[in-house]
């Protein structure tokens, strides 16, 4: 409880209606806040529409999905794998929650065109290499390869499509698209799945593209992947292929004990990094340094946090493992201080950054900022932690503090997401980075994965307040 106190400091005076948010100092931002279900009724759809807006915009090929529409200082108009998988998961999830056949057809549309883009990139480029340009193009300039998480989220996306497919009866396009025992691999999800499970034990570039080395959150997605595909394999009787990915994915299950804390673990990736050492109590991001950017000497890092909203499954390093909690409470605790902007909103919950060493501004290298997508990845850990309590409640009277808990956990959610409203700009437009002085949006505009963080926290809240209700119904009985 000590852990949640800390936390919930900042929802003490929750908000119940529209208030005024001002800073102390001249040029920072302010605002009048909406009561957050208020805001996110007109900041979800806002969020949706944009996010559609970066597939295949203007001036690209069909199935690609731009970062940003931006295209200078930095210029992300250009297809990632990792943050397009991202995306079109909610992309697939929204024609599942879609209600009319107009809408359901559209977004279906959107997932066919990105498999056809898709299939074009595994066979014009390799299986990692982290960017497209938008005419389908590799992209050859200097930059962190391989990244590996990029075909495992891709593969985590296509084959709940597939399985979705299947069940609709659409099995014979699956097999020729999609999932087919054909050796060597001839079909989208085989070739990722078949790279995932040879290449998931060597170092390579982190989501955040600066260092290589193994990391929690490429393995993360790894591991579900390879779980997801052996189902998949298993229902296309390529039999022999699914056991496959599942010894990878127990290999990968036994290696990440590694990410652990010990007791006298040293921080630093390895000795070719300076800096202090330090006894911790979180998850490292990564292990086995091997080139790139050698300053994250603490190793602590949101990535931790994203792999387990991304990448969890059966229970494999949950929202609820107090390993992955003691590393929520650090980001927390190290942020809070970090940031000026945090300083001057001490009283609100905490813009999120990277991690605290983090010096890439966007259009600089002069200091780190918090970010959209990372301080929206707490509040969505919230509701699933705060859904996770509600789960493990009995409905009884003697579990009314886990209720409580729960309540608390969802507060704190909220606490995140105000924020993030404290920032956005008045048309409900996210950027990537959040400028860690005046707390106005920063670096690339219309950062398509900051609609989808959004998008999805609003998801798990959703979830966390519909259990909430049932469980408090059971109490009054």
């Amino acid at each position: 409880m000590r852990g949640l106190f800390f936390v919930l400091v900042f929802t003490a005076a929750f908000l119940t209606g529209n208030i005024s948010v001002k800073a102390s100092s001249s040029g920072i931002i302010s605002k009048d806040l909406l009561e957050i279900d208020k805001w996110l009724a007109t900041q979800v759809p806002v969020s949706k529409e944009n996010l559609l807006k970066n597939i295949h915009p203007a001036g690209t090929v069909s199935g690609v999905v731009v970062a940003s529409p931006q295209t200078d200082n930095p210029n992300y108009f250009r297809h990632w794998i990792r943050d397009a998988a991202l995306v079109m998961d909610v992309v697939l999830k929204m024609q599942n929650r879609a209600v009319s056949a107009q809408d359901k057809k559209a977004l279906s549309n959107l997932m066919m065109r990105y498999m056809y883009f898709s299939i074009e990139n595994q066979n014009g480029g390799g299986l990692g290499e982290p960017i497209f340009e938008v005419d389908s193009k590799v992209f050859t300039g200097p930059w962190g390869r391989p990244q590996n998480d990029g075909p495992a989220l891709r593969a985590i996306v296509f084959t709940q499509w597939a399985h979705q497919l299947i069940k609709d009866g659409q099995i014979d396009f699956v097999k020729k698209y999609l999932y087919s025992s054909d050796w060597p691999a001839g079909t989208l999800i085989k070739k990722d799945l078949e790279y995932v499970a040879a290449e998931w034990s060597y170092p390579c570039f982190d989501l955040w593209e600066e260092v290589k080395a193994k990391h929690f959150y490429t393995q993360m997605v790894q591991r579900k992947a390879l779980i997801l595909g052996s189902q998949l394999a298993h229902k296309m009787n390529d039999h022999g292929a699914a056991d496959w990915y599942l010894r990878q994915s127990q290999q990968i299950e036994f290696a990440m004990r590694r990410y652990l804390p010990t007791s006298n673990a040293e921080v630093n990736l390895s000795s070719k990094q300076k800096g202090p050492l330090n006894r911790r109590n979180y998850i490292s991001a990564s292990v086995d340094y091997t080139e790139g950017l050698n300053s994250k000497y603490s190793n602590l890092d949101i990535a931790v946090i994203l792999g387990v909203l991304h990448g969890e499954h059966d229970g494999f390093f949950s929202v609820s493992d107090q390993n992955v909690l003691n590393t929520y409470y650090q980001l927390v605790s190290s942020f809070s201080l970090l940031y000026p902007i945090n300083r001057s909103f001490a009283s609100m919950a905490p813009v999120i950054g990277r991690y605290p060493e983090d010096i890439y501004a966007g259009t600089n290298f002069n200091g780190g900022n918090p970010w959209v997508l990372t301080t929206l990845a707490m509040a969505e850990y919230s509701y699933k932690l705060a859904l996770a309590q509600l789960k493990r409640a009995k409905s009884t009277s003697a579990d009314s503090r886990k209720i409580v808990a729960a309540q608390r956990w969802l507060e704190t959610g909220d606490a995140f997401v105000q924020r993030v409203q404290l920032h956005a700009n008045p048309d409900g437009s996210l950027s990537e980075q959040i400028d860690r002085y005046t707390g106005y949006m920063s670096s690339a505009r219309d950062l398509t994965w900051s609609y989808a963080a959004l998008i999805t926290a609003t998801w798990a809240r959703e979830q966390a307040q519909r259990e909430l209700s049932v469980q408090l119904k059971n109490l009054k009985k």
